[in-house]
């Protein structure tokens, strides 16, 4: 048995690191870490009990009944194949634009955004669909891959994003509010990645040659009502929470009875395609609550040792300017993006500095935007960089080092979006405070 100093939360949060660098997952690491850590503070076994009550009463709400719900409506989206028929009518009317196809396909993964809030499934649903699209023109790799890798951020700030409800479990902030917060960065990120998408097809043509096939007037318009069964489940879900008739859980919940519904009307539901996507919502969600039990435990071990408070002393007496605390906590968060997935930066490093952050005076719901944030700079990363790796999968004829390049602009892209929330605050927390 030892006392619970600062200096023992460093040891454990450097053992979880070093586990990670040795390529444990992630959620295997926080519990052996946070069991021993348990132990060795009080001296015996029989603590475990109450770590393990504490760790399933955290997970066993009410409120986390989204997350699978979320994930479930996504995949039965994806599996009615709604979002490809979504591409198809905006490419006729999009289409023969400068990077058309491309624009096109963020378009999409916006929307594909509202109803799915996972990165990678936005990826594979529209990407499947866009890239082979993107390949028959002519688009160079980089711009195809590239594009399609970082439209998977966007699914993680525009709600419901699964991101914001893990932020919003670890650190019990309000999760209507954050999705709220995520709503007016995420349709901006979307605009400035079509900005920066038509710069590059305007300074280098040869990679994204315009579309030759051409559409009467009457049918570019009637394109226009493919995305109108995506963006009704949205709005349904949104409008619910934003005036309050029904909690997100219960949005959720709605959401995937208003998908069935949709689906069932429009002739695309069948039960080989709601068992298929019932089972990836199953896997994808079993995954997810042990990592979360594991998190809470170790989240527990840091508290205990008193070290986000030590760090969060530290630093106000180091750097007295809020801003300069928050650059200092992106920069960390950054260099984390480099050997952690964004599921394990949340898990890991969000205990440790929400305090620091909260204490300069931010708002938790402001902090939570910023960290998703952080998330997508994480998904585009290299090495970890998930979404460059799913793109290339999905590709199939790209290089990583391709991936890596076309991802590079629209990278500098989203840490620009994060350099203006962090001396903007208001375009997050302004539609928050109209709810109030």
């Amino acid at each position: 048995m030892v006392e619970a100093t600062p200096f023992w939360g460093a040891i454990a949060l450097s053992t979880l690191l070093i586990l990670s660098l040795l390529s444990v997952p992630i959620a295997a690491s926080m519990g052996i870490v946070g069991l021993a850590m348990v132990v060795l503070f009080y001296g015996d076994f029989t603590s475990l009990q109450f770590v393990a009550t504490s760790a399933w009463g955290n997970v066993a709400k009410y409120s986390l009944s989204m997350f699978p719900l979320f994930i479930l409506m996504g995949n039965l989206i994806s599996k009615s194949g709604l979002g490809a028929d979504a591409f198809d009518g905006l490419n006729k009317l999009l289409g023969r634009t400068r990077g058309g196809l491309a624009m096109v396909s963020t378009t999409t993964c916006a929307l594909f955004g509202c109803v799915s809030g996972s990165s990678s499934s936005t990826i594979v649903a529209i990407g499947g669909v866009a890239i082979p699209q993107m390949k028959r023109y002519g688009y160079g790799a980089a711009l195809r891959t590239g594009s399609v890798a970082v439209n998977g951020c966007i699914a993680n700030l525009i709600p419901p994003s699964l991101a914001a409800i893990l932020y919003c479990v670890v650190t019990e902030t309000s999760i209507a509010d954050l999705f709220m917060a995520g709503l007016i960065p995420g349709v901006i990120l979307t605009l400035m990645i079509m900005v920066v998408i038509y710069i590059w097809a305007t300074v280098k043509p040869e990679h994204a040659p315009r579309s030759t096939e051409t559409y009467p007037w009457k049918e570019r318009l009637a394109g226009l009502k493919t995305p109108v069964p995506i963006l009704a489940i949205f709005a349904f879900m949104i409008a619910g929470i934003y005036n309050g008739l029904f909690s997100p859980a219960e949005a959720a919940g709605m959401g995937v009875l208003f998908t069935l519904v949709m689906m069932d009307v429009m002739g695309k539901f069948t039960w080989r395609k709601f068992f298929d996507a019932l089972t990836e919502t199953v896997k994808f969600f079993t995954f997810m609550f042990v990592a979360l039990m594991a998190a809470i435990m170790f989240a527990s071990t840091i508290a205990i040792s008193r070290l986000p408070q030590f760090i969060a002393d530290y630093a106000l007496t180091m750097v007295e300017s809020p801003v300069a605390i928050l650059y200092m906590v992106i920069l960390i968060f950054i260099i984390a993006g480099f050997f952690l997935e964004n599921f394990g930066m949340v898990l890991m490093l969000v205990p440790l500095f929400f305090p620091v952050i909260t204490q300069a005076g931010y708002d938790p719901v402001y902090f939570g935007v910023i960290m998703v944030m952080m998330m997508e700079v994480g998904l585009l990363t290299p090495p970890a960089a998930p979404n460059i790796y799913v793109a290339q999968y999905v590709d199939g004829e790209a290089s990583v080092m391709q991936v890596i390049n076309g991802t590079l602009p629209f990278y500098i892209t989203v840490l620009g979006l994060t350099v203006l929330l962090v001396h903007f605050p208001m375009i997050a927390m302004w539609l928050p405070g109209t709810m109030r």
